[in-house]
């Protein structure tokens, strides 16, 4: 029986160590357990509390892309009235390069009539359709009020040049007293 019991007891000892070591596993795995629990409470903490700050950016950028949403909103009525605008200033713009397109047509005909007229007669003297060229110049409306006081100076020149010299060329046709008493003596005999 001794050898029997001595097996048993060397079983026990063997089945002993082996719950101890059993045991001690059990130990580390509930004391590793236990920290894991702490570190996935604490990072539950911690995941909370970085959910609840990226919900309150997640406000926070919304309310960004509803005042953006609104900039955008009325910059793009902005946009659409100043187009409108620039497009009626286009129309406009060109509508004044025509009509100034016509004048400087109108002053490069003009000009020519009074080279033509300075070549052959000095200056615009006698030549009526220079006169008249010159008051359609005056009658355009893009010519400015410097301009046109200008050219209506020149025209006034003109008239009172034509004035002048008509009064001249007059005299010397009119016989004076002493001519017209030869000529009333010299007719009657």
């Amino acid at each position: 029986m001794s050898s029997l019991q001595q097996k048993v007891l060397k079983e026990g000892e063997a089945e002993q160590k082996a719950y101890e070591k059993f045991a001690e596993w059990c130990k580390d795995e509930a004391v590793s357990k236990q920290y894991e629990i702490e570190t996935g409470e604490g990072n539950v903490e911690s995941l909370s509390a970085a959910i609840e700050k990226e919900t309150a950016t997640i406000s926070v950028e919304e309310s960004k892309i509803g005042d953006v949403a609104k900039k955008i909103a009325v910059n793009t009525k902005d946009l659409t009235a100043a187009t409108e605008i620039r497009t009626k200033e286009a129309a406009d713009f060109s509508a004044a390069d025509a009509d100034l397109a016509e004048t400087i047509d109108m002053l490069s005909r003009a000009i020519g009539i009074i080279e033509k007229n300075m070549r052959a007669t000095g200056f615009v003297q006698g030549n009526k359709e220079v006169v008249t060229a010159l008051n359609a110049l005056l009658q355009a409306s893009s010519i400015s009020s410097g301009d046109r006081s200008q050219l209506t100076a020149l025209v006034s020149r003109r008239r009172a040049t034509m004035t002048t010299s008509c009064r001249a060329r007059r005299r010397r046709r009119r016989p004076t007293s002493r001519s017209r008493a030869a000529s009333s003596t010299s007719w009657r005999t």
